[in-house]
């Protein structure tokens, strides 16, 4: 019997077949490892968008068809903490921790609605914001109007709404009768009325006057 050692084998074996083996111990090139990373990620986001697209029919977690953006939630308990004092004017900080929100969010709401004509700002150290107008003239559409634009279920549905089908497409009347109906109970329901389903906010406390401006 003959022994050979592993450097005489390995001696013994031409060039090329050295490499392929280092290659074949090393496995897929990183270059190919990623190209594979890179197609189950996009085959992921291609399945979940898919899932999203078809309402829930096909996720096993289906979310509303319906729903107004988060800010437009906050926007309106901004707004009945607000109309809660008519007789005060109220800091960014006084609004934020009534509303129980945080002071960067209600700053950035504020000014939204300020812009829209909703709410109305005074400068100084007793500064801070009021309704522009009475809560009973202040409805539920304007405020959703004013963070998320012009209610409309389908782009034609909007005064506005640019769509190139329209005049080929037979239902774009009976979408604009949808955000008509959709916009009339938004319009229906007035600011005073959600605060009169609102639990009685506590007597403010008076706030540092460091925190007290706008």
């Amino acid at each position: 019997m003959q022994w050979r050692t592993v450097g005489a084998d390995l001696a013994a074996t031409p060039l090329a077949s050295l490499c392929n083996l280092a290659r074949q111990l090393q496995g897929p090139a990183k270059s190919h490892r990623g190209q594979v990373r890179s197609y189950k990620a996009e085959r992921r986001v291609a399945t979940r968008e898919r899932k999203q697209y078809h309402f829930g029919l096909v996720s096993k977690t289906p979310s509303p068809m319906l729903r107004v953006s988060r800010l437009t939630d906050y926007a309106t308990v901004v707004m009945t903490c607000i109309a809660a004092h008519p007789d005060d004017v109220l800091s960014t900080a006084q609004i934020a921790e009534e509303a129980r929100l945080e002071l960067p969010t209600v700053s950035k709401l504020l000014k939204l609605l300020g812009h829209a004509g909703l709410v109305e700002s005074f400068r100084g150290v007793n500064g801070g914001y009021r309704l522009a107008r009475p809560a009973e003239a202040i409805s539920l559409a304007d405020i959703v109007v004013a963070m998320e634009g012009p209610i409309g279920m389908t782009e034609c549905s909007t005064a506005h709404g640019q769509c190139d089908r329209q005049s080929q497409c037979g239902v774009s009347g009976s979408w604009r009768s949808v955000s008509g109906a959709i916009d009339n109970v938004l319009r229906g329901m007035t600011l005073a009325q959600m605060l009169a389903a609102r639990p009685k906010a506590p007597a403010m406390d008076a706030v540092p006057t460091a925190q007290a401006n706008v």
